[in-house]
């Protein structure tokens, strides 16, 4: 069945057993035999019940943080591996191991954007559910590389103005040229894969919810591509930046998300530059394992357990009590 939800918001409960035939048959309609068992495979096997946060105390109680009240619904993609890049932009792990699960109750409706456009709740859900079917069915999820880059940026030009605001920043900072350019790249790089992510989601959406007598409105679609040039001094460049339009044009919805899941061979980058050059090719080598949210937990403690074992963990702590004996004498 896709899709899965296992969670217990009341309203949800008796929505999603009212429409789940309807949309089981639609997801298969929109994503081909192929992509459909995939996806049902990995729903069945990774969406367990712990993966659904009711509310924020449940959030707080398996994932620690808190959520604040105008949380709207969301996708939570998580891992417990890092995505660190050498000097060349080259990703140095060879592995990955990612979960992933659901925020949604009455109230994070209220504050997401489904709540725009109708009053059920189902509309949210299948929205943080179409997340879920792009991030399960990419080889390399989208939203991970994104916020790999972003990591490297330490900041998150994802949005026009967080993007403008961090170009007119780094054309002041006191950098070499090379680094500029760079990290220009990269943050517009992040931009067009927010942009990628969030819109083809919402095409998705349109797909699946139509179905079930809910429109989901896509002003962009259709509409040329629009860019702002913004040219810098120092680096003395010139950036052309997306401001709108549809990045699909020419594409029908179905294709689109086949595109996506596969965005890896459709992608053009933004900018000529090394550094990107390299952290591309080297993501072709990195394998990632989609487990369940307790798989995942179980795992990561296992590794915990070696490494507090291993030579260089003893060897720290070793030195850790050196300096604390150090720092004594010294009071």
């Amino acid at each position: 069945m896709v899709p899965t939800y296992k969670g217990n918001v009341e309203s949800l409960v008796k929505q999603f057993e009212e429409y789940k035939d309807t949309l089981d048959k639609r997801y298969r309609e929109v994503l081909g035999d192929k992509c459909y068992e995939d996806l049902r495979r990995k729903s069945e096997r990774v969406l367990v019940p712990e993966c659904f946060f009711d509310t924020a105390e449940d959030y707080k109680k398996s994932l620690g943080g808190t959520l604040p009240e105008n949380t709207p619904s969301k996708l939570l993609m998580l891992t417990d591996s890092e995505f660190s890049l050498d000097r060349e932009g080259k990703i140095k792990e060879e592995n990955a191991r990612i979960s992933m699960g659901f925020y949604i109750n009455d109230n994070s409706f209220k504050f997401s954007g489904s709540s725009s456009m109708t009053d059920k709740i189902i509309a949210s859900f299948i929205h943080e559910y179409d997340h879920f079917v792009y991030g399960a069915l990419q080889k390399r999820p989208l939203y991970l590389v994104r916020n790999a880059l972003m990591d490297e940026l330490g900041e998150t030009p994802f949005d026009l103005e967080s993007l403008t605001k961090f170009v007119l920043k780094t054309e002041k900072e006191d950098r070499d040229e090379t680094e500029k350019r760079k990290r220009l790249s990269i943050a517009t790089n992040a931009y067009v894969m927010n942009g990628m992510w969030e819109d083809s989601t919402r095409i998705l959406d349109k797909q699946i919810l139509e179905n079930i007598g809910i429109d989901v409105p896509l002003p962009f679609r259709g509409k040329k591509r629009e860019y702002g040039m913004h040219t810098l001094k120092d680096p003395y460049i010139t950036l052309a930046i997306p401001l709108g339009g549809d990045q699909f044009l020419g594409l029908e919805d179905k294709e689109v998300v086949h595109r996506v899941i596969n965005w890896e061979e459709y992608m053009n980058q933004m900018g000529d530059n090394p550094f990107l050059d390299n952290f591309y090719d080297s993501l072709k080598n990195l394998n990632f394992n989609l487990m369940s949210l307790p798989e995942l937990k179980k795992a990561n403690e296992s590794d915990m357990r070696k490494h507090k074992k291993s030579k260089s963990h003893k060897k720290t702590q070793e030195l850790k009590k050196k300096l604390k004996r150090r720092d004594r004498r010294r009071k």
